[in-house]
């Protein structure tokens, strides 16, 4: 049977938010980082939570006020996604092929930033023991390096919500550009939209509890898998777990099993992919999104995201290749009313 593609009444969606930090503030928040944290050892790794509060209040001292409450819109989910531009980031962010070495190099201003921003958007930097050895701020590069420290990033990044296998997926996430590649894109949809392309008794079996879920490679200590329905719109609560790609995605009943083949044919249509959007990250320029949860209600909210390489042709590729020094840090903002420890059920 094949589908029809909805392509009418396709909601509005909210416009990505571009802020650019006036110089002076980027100066002055990086000036009072470097005081609160001199020296380049990875202290910040392991303790974080120590510099959370005095790093939040140095933004909340310098970002202008119109900046403070676009993050506020972000935590009621009343925008999808923001581009944060001219952010502070280290003088020198050394060049090499070892991330481990780059990182050791630089001092902690970018570090900062993201648990600073952690903080505003009143949740707790998400780590996990299985996975970047446990650290809260995760290094993504394409370059060699320790898999379990960093994200090699060479794969190809369909759009998705990140980590669908834990029982309770972080709300936000922090893209902080420390090097750049102007043909490398962070590609987006908003979920709202994407939603108006599935027929409504899809939608259905997507809330069915018969979906196993499994993590990738970057689980260092064993993989993680669960039993999810893909969408959960009760008790005043939506969230979506959902990859363009399925290949960590099971049915367990003849009806969920089709369910995936229909949705990887709409996911993948030319209707749902022309509403790509993309932003090429550029060093001080932070991307945080709603991860696809709501908490104050069962309206859609929150982007699925993933990466693509503009080749010479203008054309998106899904499997380009990166430029080699590119490097990104990521942080999972979970909100401290949700955290739960996390699950680690050994897949079979």
């Amino acid at each position: 049977m094949n589908r029809k593609i909805l392509s009418s009444s396709i909601a509005p969606s909210k416009p990505l938010q571009s802020i650019e930090i006036p110089m002076e503030a980027s100066k002055a928040i990086k000036a009072a980082f470097m005081t609160l944290f001199p020296d380049t050892s990875l202290q910040v790794y392991g303790k974080h939570t120590t510099f959370s509060k005095p790093a939040a209040d140095i933004l909340r001292a310098y970002l202008p006020t119109a900046t403070l409450n676009t993050l506020e819109k972000v935590k009621k989910g009343e925008i999808d996604i923001i581009h944060l531009r001219n952010l502070p980031i280290d003088d020198v962010i050394p060049a090499g092929k070892d991330i481990e070495e780059r990182l050791a190099a630089k001092t902690r201003v970018s570090e900062l930033v993201i648990i600073g921003l952690t903080e505003l958007m009143g949740c707790i930097l998400w780590s996990n023991p299985a996975e970047h050895q446990g650290r809260p701020i995760h290094q993504v590069s394409p370059v060699a390096g320790n898999r379990g420290f960093s994200s090699l990033s060479k794969d190809p990044q369909f759009f998705h919500v990140e980590i669908p296998y834990e029982e309770v997926p972080p709300k936000f996430l922090a893209l902080f550009c420390l090097d750049s590649d102007p043909n490398t894109r962070t590609i987006y949809i908003p979920v709202e939209t994407l939603l108006h392309y599935i027929p409504k008794d899809l939608i259905e079996i997507m809330k069915k509890p018969d979906f196993v879920i499994k993590s990738g490679a970057s689980y260092t200590t064993g993989a993680v898998q669960g039993n999810f329905s893909l969408i959960e719109d009760t008790g005043g609560t939506f969230r979506l777990r959902l990859m363009q790609k399925f290949d960590r995605f099971e049915g367990t009943t003849p009806e969920t099993k089709r369910c995936l083949y229909d949705l990887y044919v709409i996911l993948n249509s030319p209707e749902v992919v022309k509403e790509i959007k993309g932003v090429a990250l550029k060093e001080g320029e932070l991307l945080l999104f709603n991860n696809g949860k709501n908490t104050d209600g069962n309206t859609p909210c929150g982007v699925v995201h993933g990466r693509d390489v503009v080749g010479k042709d203008g054309k998106s590729d899904l499997s380009g290749t990166l430029k080699e020094d590119r490097w990104l840090q990521r942080g999972y903002l979970m909100a401290i009313d949700n955290l739960i420890p996390t699950r680690n059920i050994a897949a079979k």
